[in-house]
């Protein structure tokens, strides 16, 4: 099986897949809003958000793009978002609305779609394609496509300090 359809961003967490004759972005775990949390405990990353959609607007002008899929974990929040996260997420959305989103639900993503008003999906496939996110079976059949491209799984640093706090 030759993977001519796949190419990986050089430098950056996504992948261009090419379906059904037309080139995606696939970019996962997001975690949009995820600096709020971390800016409470002393690490501020200001802008993340702003220079995470500058970078996926960079990444879809170099190569032409139109199409992005989104493998879950957009949002951090499990639930409902606070305010500041939810305007995060506006505003995030609206900066890459010249393109064609299709979002595939993460288990951080509860309420998604009522949030940005765009449609998420469990699942998706274009051509002989499968996305998931990858923190549930997908439906019978899935696992027979050529191509299953997942996400969910990324590094995580616990860091304990003396006094027994932990982040």
């Amino acid at each position: 099986m030759a993977y001519e359809n796949i190419k990986f961003v050089y430098n950056e967490p996504a992948m261009i897949v090419k379906a059904e004759s037309r080139e995606h972005l696939v970019i996962a775990d997001l975690h949009i809003g995820m600096e709020l949390g971390l800016s409470k405990k002393g690490v501020h990353l200001f802008g993340a958000s702003e220079r995470m959609a500058g970078r996926i607007n960079a990444i879809m002008n170099q190569f032409s793009l139109r199409s992005i899929i989104m493998l879950g974990d957009i949002k951090e929040s499990i639930l409902y978002p606070e305010e500041a996260e939810t305007r995060l997420l506006k505003q995030f959305f609206s900066s890459l609305e010249k393109f064609e989103i299709r979002i595939v639900a993460g288990n951080h993503d509860a309420h998604l779609s009522e949030i940005i008003g765009r449609s998420v999906e469990k699942e998706l496939v274009i051509g002989n394609f499968g996305f998931v996110h990858g923190n549930r079976k997908p439906d019978d059949g899935f696992m027979l496509l050529d191509y299953i491209v997942s996400a969910h799984e990324h590094l995580a640093v616990r860091i304990k300090e003396k006094n027994g706090a932990a982040y």
